[in-house]
């Protein structure tokens, strides 16, 4: 399925002498079409976690309607992602909006930032698939929109924070080790003057609040254990 839509995503590129105009391979800007084009999964009011999903649900259809692609900071070979690390420090997300238009685009910004829920079987705090919101502070450095020239580029810097008070309501509903960051940082298009609007993009972002070796890699119990007895 994914080599199919790459296969056509690269004859694309290759028609539309993208690969010449952007100064990217054809499989680099593939990748970032692709990934950044991508339809997020959602479960309700938030999306599946990225851990399950990815980018999201690649579609030709964005991908050919996009007016602009994304590259993001210290990802190779055009991925569209951002590696949050691990620590209880602010986080930061560079990327670049490129238009590929002869006129200039402007993006409103936003994100959804989340980490797995907890239910309690038998009073013990366990981790679900099923995701909730969390509260972080989530900054843009050009304001809540960014504007790119025609066939110009724009850079933008995600600032995200975790509270203390926010660390410690979660290590009180049991995440005494720390927790998963994950969601997107949107990108959608706004209408120009006769309504039209291409595709709009979206950056995965995964990481993890705390120390990743202060847990455990041996459970203290078994699951079964927990949901059977």
């Amino acid at each position: 399925h994914v080599a199919g839509l790459t296969a056509l995503v690269s004859q694309y590129i290759e028609d539309k002498g993208l690969s010449d105009m952007t100064g990217m391979s054809r499989r680099a800007l593939a990748q970032s079409l692709l990934m950044s084009t991508a339809e997020v999964i959602m479960e309700g009011e938030l999306p599946y976690s990225v851990r399950n999903q990815g980018a999201g649900l690649a579609s030709i259809e964005n991908v050919i309607l996009a007016d602009s692609y994304i590259t993001v900071d210290g990802q190779p070979d055009g991925k569209v992602k951002a590696e949050l690390g691990h620590g209880t420090g602010e986080r930061k997300i560079k990327f670049t909006v490129n238009n590929l238009t002869d006129s200039e685009q402007t993006y409103q910004l936003s994100a959804q930032i989340m980490t797995p829920g907890v239910t309690e079987i038998d009073g013990h705090a366990l981790a679900t698939d099923q995701m909730m919101e969390l509260p972080a502070d989530v900054t843009f450095s050009t304001g809540d929109t960014v504007t790119v020239p025609a066939k110009g580029s724009a850079e933008v810097t995600v600032t995200i924070a975790v509270s203390d008070e926010t660390a410690d309501e979660m290590a009180k509903k049991g995440f005494t080790n720390g927790f998963y960051i994950e969601g997107f940082v949107y990108a959608e298009p706004v209408a120009d003057g006769e309504g039209a609007v291409g595709s709009a993009h979206s950056i995965p972002m995964l990481g993890w609040y705390g120390n990743w070796s202060d847990p455990s890699m041996y459970e203290a119990n078994e699951h079964i254990d927990f949901a059977y007895n």
